[in-house]
């Protein structure tokens, strides 16, 4: 192989790697986030923000690097229930997530407000929550009664009580056991209650300074399954003329900001994969080398001819001797073609073409006789004088 050849083959394995890359699907969309296009994502949600016009953003970095006076949206947090204290006291602590303490509280003290639409598990009862921003959080339940099942359980309205912070209107949830806050007062403590779910607090609101807190007790309003049903989408413009257009956080779900597919798989776990596929374009083009240049002795044959490829076929078809079915062919072939030219429909039956060429002129009986019955055929003479009537009986009724 020339080093040309060579070159060009080790261009080409590396375009082809690369295209594959840029034109695979991208993996976000199989989360629980912005991009998720499954049911239990927000992808939706953040698709009519964006058709109707709004400023609508995503955010990839820590709540501490946050700009001061946005409006974030951290919806199912799962660093949250993850940080909660263990139920188990002989269980080791578990690490505090970056939205329970410190990080979060200074975002809001720089005049952010912080909207966290608070995750729920599989089952009924939703995880537990200790803190947000440092703030104790009251504890949540599901709306479940005992004699009903959650996949049963019928659509809820929400009434909001503050006209002020959501909407003065009522507004219906369809959601399966939606989950809210216990509404006992020393539960709530400092926070107020922004929107009830059939007299159950499910929106609350604390401030403090310039510190804007909005915690939602269940987050699946907004997913792609529930935000069509009900008034769930005019629940989240509610939140959004509320609170502001919404920078939607994908950092907590371990999303970093888009540098480009190359870049992402540098610093992915696939990057040795990638490598070795490399190395392996490199060696096939260098084993080249190694060969000895191909010769060809003779040039390539002309493409065959129309004449030359049914002179094969004859050939064939003489050497099986079944002179019978060649005629069944050869009329096959000749009623295609009447049917075109009389503008038959191509499964029309025999008959029917029969009673249209009798309505033309008067045609030759031998070519009708082979059309309609066919012919006893023993030889190869006897199959070319059938084939002869037919091709007569074609040329005369489309002249």
């Amino acid at each position: 192989m020339r080093p040309s050849a060579r070159a060009a083959a080790v261009a080409a394995f590396f375009a082809l790697l690369v295209l594959g890359l840029l034109t695979g699907q991208d993996p976000r969309d199989l989360g629980q986030t912005s991009f998720g296009k499954l049911p239990l994502a927000y992808g939706a949600w953040f698709d009519l923000l964006r058709e109707l016009g709004l400023p609508v953003a995503r955010s990839f970095v820590r709540p501490d690097a946050l700009p001061a006076g946005a409006t974030v949206w951290w919806i199912e947090p799962n660093g949250l229930a993850k940080s909660a204290p263990p139920p188990d006291a002989d269980e080791p602590p578990r690490p505090p997530s970056p939205l329970a303490g410190a990080p979060l509280a200074g975002f809001a003290l720089r005049g952010g407000t912080a909207v966290v639409l608070l995750p729920v598990g599989l089952d009924p009862a939703p995880p537990a929550v200790e803190a947000v921003a440092g703030l104790a959080v009251p504890a949540r339940h599901a709306r479940v009664s005992a004699d009903v099942d959650a996949k049963d359980a019928a659509p809820t309205a929400l009434q909001v009580i503050e006209p002020g912070p959501i909407a003065s209107l009522a507004r219906s949830l369809v959601l399966e056991a939606p989950v809210v806050f216990d509404a006992d007062d020393d539960a709530l403590g400092d926070w107020r209650v922004a929107a009830w779910l059939d007299g159950a607090p499910f929106v609350l609101e604390r401030t403090i300074g310039a510190r804007r807190h909005v915690v939602a007790a269940d987050a699946r309003f907004v997913s792609n399954r529930w935000l069509d049903q009900g008034d769930a989408a005019l629940l989240a413009m509610d939140l959004v003329r509320a609170y502001g257009t919404p920078r939607i956080d994908e950092h907590e779900h371990g999303i970093a900001a888009q540098r480009g597919t190359l870049a992402y798989l540098a610093r992915s776990p696939a990057a040795p994969f990638f490598a070795a596929l490399a190395l392996v374009g490199l060696a096939i083009a260098w084993s080249g080398a190694a060969l000895p240049r191909r010769t060809l002795v003779d040039a390539d044959p002309d493409a065959p001819t129309l004449e030359s490829f049914v002179a094969s076929l004859a050939r064939l078809y003489a050497a099986t001797g079944d002179h019978a079915r060649v005629l069944e062919r050869a009329r096959e072939l000749a009623a295609r073609r009447l049917r075109r030219h009389f503008g038959l429909s191509p499964d029309a039956p025999v008959d029917r073409l029969l009673e249209r060429l009798a309505r033309t002129r008067r045609l030759p009986a031998p070519g009708l006789e082979v059309l309609s019955r066919g012919a006893p055929v023993r030889d190869a003479a006897g199959l070319e004088r059938a084939v002869a009537a037919l091709d007569q009986l074609v040329e005369e009724a489309v002249s």
